[in-house]
């Protein structure tokens, strides 16, 4: 951010006076003129925060070698396009039927969510719908998010086998994808597209990728590259004009 300010002061050296207390530039409140902005652009950013839920209901045996496959591919690609990636696992069912998500691994490596994902034994479940959109809901809420947008990246990765549930709490699909779009987390579902959820993921500004048990790795790849190249880029400008004193003031 000091390249950021000094880029500004250099555009208006007359901008005010400096405030003895703090150092800082009180702007000149006579001007109202506005500046285009320039952000500073980042190589890479130094974290993620993933946090990943697995259907772990019976009708997941079907995709049993698809869904660590397809897990441990997203992973390792991010793990290797970012420095630092950190790993909160659940498994998830049909919360109708009283099976209630659990934790299998918090804040770990990508290796060892990949070692969590080959122990769960799939059962349950029955429904032909299920309420995945009540735990994407939950991982939202409950997962600490890195909240340095020039340094962490945040991902909510999510495999699902059947059609959501709506909501209980009535918010719509397009409202669920708008609120994890607005928190500045990444989407991606691992699933059959289905009306709902690809409402979800088109609300979110995500991805999806069709859950396969013989997964198409040109497909995933494309997917992930895209996922990487987004989440490896910083904003090149602030869009618009923005008053001096709100910068510096």
């Amino acid at each position: 951010m000091k390249a950021l300010t000094t880029r500004l002061l250099a555009l208006n050296p007359n901008a005010g006076d400096v405030n003895p207390q703090n150092g800082s530039y009180a702007a000149n409140q006579d001007s109202g003129q506005e500046y285009s902005v320039q952000a500073v652009r980042c190589k890479r950013p130094g974290c993620a925060k993933i946090g990943m839920s697995i259907d772990g209901t019976g009708s997941t045996k079907s995709f049993q070698n698809g869904v660590p496959a397809i897990a441990g591919y997203a992973l390792r690609a991010l793990g290797g396009s970012i420095s630092k990636v950190d790993v909160d696992l659940w498994k998830h069912g049909d919360e109708d039927c009283g099976e209630e998500p659990v934790q299998l691994v918090q804040s770990g490596t990508v290796e060892q969510a990949i070692d969590a994902i080959g122990t769960i034994q799939y059962q349950g479940g029955g429904d032909l719908e299920e309420t995945h959109a009540e735990q994407v809901q939950r991982l939202l809420d409950v997962t600490a998010w890195g909240s340095r947008i020039t340094y962490c990246r945040n991902v909510l990765l999510m495999f699902l086998t059947d059609d959501t549930k709506p909501l209980k709490s009535g918010k719509s699909m397009g409202q669920l994808g708008a609120e994890i779009k607005a928190k500045g987390v990444k989407l991606i579902l691992v699933c059959q597209s289905t009306d709902y959820l690809q409402e979800l993921v088109n609300a979110a500004g995500g991805f999806l990728i069709p859950i396969s048990n013989d997964p198409n790795t040109a497909e995933i790849q494309k997917v992930m590259n895209s996922l990487c190249n987004t989440m490896t880029k910083m904003m090149t400008s602030v869009g618009g004009t923005i008053p001096m004193s709100a910068i510096v003031a």
